[in-house]
């Protein structure tokens, strides 16, 4: 998680987002489960935190473990979508924000993994 941080920090202050973490996972636990896909997950969920917030924001990404369970909290002040964006969030090629570039795959990945 730390590596995939380290990126998105870098990410955030080249558009004057700042990226605040609260990891509260061991650096070293073992999480069960495909590596590269939750690398590919969390760097795309904030990538879009980043991507949809203003410039000056913040973005806060914490972990914590609960019952055995991995917990990851992504929040940030950006532009925010309606109740009609949300059900399109994980069709193909679709893009809630035509201003924006990108592929409209990256959650629809995201979400099958």
């Amino acid at each position: 998680m730390e590596e995939v941080l380290e990126v998105m920090i870098v990410k955030g202050r080249t558009q004057n987002i700042n990226l605040v973490s609260d990891l509260q996972v061991p650096y070293n636990r073992i999480i069960n489960g495909n590596l590269m896909g939750f690398r590919l997950v969390i760097s795309n969920l904030l990538s879009k935190a980043i991507k949809y917030s203003y410039e000056g924001d913040t973005v806060t990404f914490k972990s914590f473990i609960d019952q055995g369970r991995l917990h990851l909290h992504i929040t940030d002040t950006g532009v925010g979508m309606s109740r009609e964006s949300q059900e399109k969030l994980f069709r193909k090629y679709q893009k809630i924000n035509q201003e924006v570039a990108g592929q409209g795959i990256g959650l629809l990945n995201s979400n099958s993994l």
